[in-house]
């Protein structure tokens, strides 16, 4: 029966424990089965370790911090008394930064030089919040906010562009009379006007209905000459 996964949610400092144990004991040569069964963890995670030994080598995989964030740790009350003290009665330029007001990276800077702590911006504006102080970054924006602004943006532009007023229809160019009379020069130079050109067309499409006319004339003759030859059929006799 395969043994289950162990439901317990462990510390960090536990897990770095069990995570030291198992490369010692993986040093020392021990089964990676007997070990996954004594330290309660699963065999792929021991089959982990002991390949990350044979790639960065043991110290490297028995020191490696843990995944994930690192877990909170809360100020101390002197710390916080500090912290609150200097925020609320000093400014940046006091401690050589530029700015009339705290913002996320100065507070960064002054924490880490005298708490030597680093809090993420989410923490900060916690802090400033909760004792009443202005931070000189602007307030952070909330996505919906920013895609119900696209929204709008892109609904605006759309009856923008339904409200145009049309374009009125292009008007025919008049004709030029120079053009014309270029036209006429044309017949000297060996170009047919466009009477000629029509009287051409006329010609032709006579010519087409004439030859339409001599065929079809020309197929009724045979039709009738094929139905003169045509032998009438014989009907069988009905027998009495």
């Amino acid at each position: 029966m395969p043994r289950p996964r162990n439901p317990v949610k462990r510390s960090t400092e536990e897990s770095l424990r069990i995570r030291k144990e198992i490369v010692a004991r993986l040093q020392q040569g021990e089964k990676q089965v007997a070990i996954a069964a004594d330290m309660g963890v699963t065999r792929q995670y021991v089959q982990l370790l002991n390949k990350e030994i044979k790639e960065a080598g043991a110290e490297a995989v028995a020191t490696k911090p843990s995944r994930g964030a690192p877990r909170y740790i809360p100020l101390s009350p002197q710390d916080t008394k500090l912290m609150r003290g200097v925020m609320s009665t000093t400014l940046p330029r006091d401690h050589g930064w530029e700015g009339e007001l705290w913002t996320i990276a100065t507070v960064k800077k002054w924490t880490k030089a005298h708490l030597d702590r680093v809090f993420n911006a989410r923490r900060v504006r916690y802090f400033f919040s909760k004792w009443g102080l202005e931070l000189g970054d602007p307030p952070p924006r909330d996505p919906r906010t920013e895609e119900a602004e696209r929204a709008l943006a892109e609904v605006a532009a759309k009856e923008a562009a339904l409200a145009k007023p049309a374009l009125p229809p292009e008007q025919p160019a008049s004709p030029d009379p120079a053009v014309g009379e270029a036209m006429d020069d044309d017949d000297d130079n060996g170009i047919p006007s466009i009477e000629a050109m029509e009287a051409s067309v006329a010609a032709w499409r006579a010519e087409q209905e004439r030859k339409r006319a001599t065929t079809t004339s020309a197929a009724k003759s045979r039709s009738g000459t094929r139905a003169l030859h045509r032998q009438p059929s014989k009907k069988k006799r009905r027998k009495k």
